[in-house]
């Protein structure tokens, strides 16, 4: 029987100044779009807690009696919006906080979790848009079904 060792060679990966250069441009926009992704996460939160307002607000302005539901579900709504926007805020901001600490110490295990704050970036941004297409395709066929039930 043969013993069968596994090598792995480390494939090691050199940025030249340019790329340096790039790095550190890419460092810069993704924290300022992560800031930015905070304070409008914390605009949505406000606007969350404020939905009980506005819908009392409504209610007493036009008359009706909505009630206490679909403000809460709106509050929900809105919080969970606003969580995974600042989830997805501090994946970027994490990413070029730790891709401008990778380029100015030439650090190889720095730069390796800056790119895994930016796949987590990604990976969560595809699930959402996968997310969001079904529902539209649902809400298609729910339409239709609707249109087709009422010409029966």
């Amino acid at each position: 029987m043969e013993n069968s060792i596994d090598i792995q060679e480390e494939i090691s990966l050199k940025l030249n100044l340019n790329s340096q250069n790039l790095l550190r441009i890419a460092s810069k926009w993704s924290r300022f779009l992560g800031i930015i992704g905070f304070i409008g996460s914390g605009f949505i939160a406000l606007m969350a807690f404020s939905m009980g307002t506005i819908m009392s607000a409504l209610d007493s302005a036009t008359g009706s009696m909505i009630g206490l539901a679909p403000s809460l579900l709106l509050t929900i709504t809105y919080l969970v919006i606003g969580g995974v926007y600042f989830v997805l805020s501090y994946f970027l901001f994490q990413f070029g906080n730790k891709a401008k600490e990778a380029v100015e110490n030439k650090d190889e295990m720095v730069l390796e979790k800056s790119i895994l704050n930016l796949k987590q970036f990604f990976m969560i941004n595809g699930i959402i848009i996968i997310v969001y297409f079904g529902l539209i395709v649902l809400m298609f066929l729910a339409a239709i079904a609707f249109g087709i039930g009422s010409m029966l």
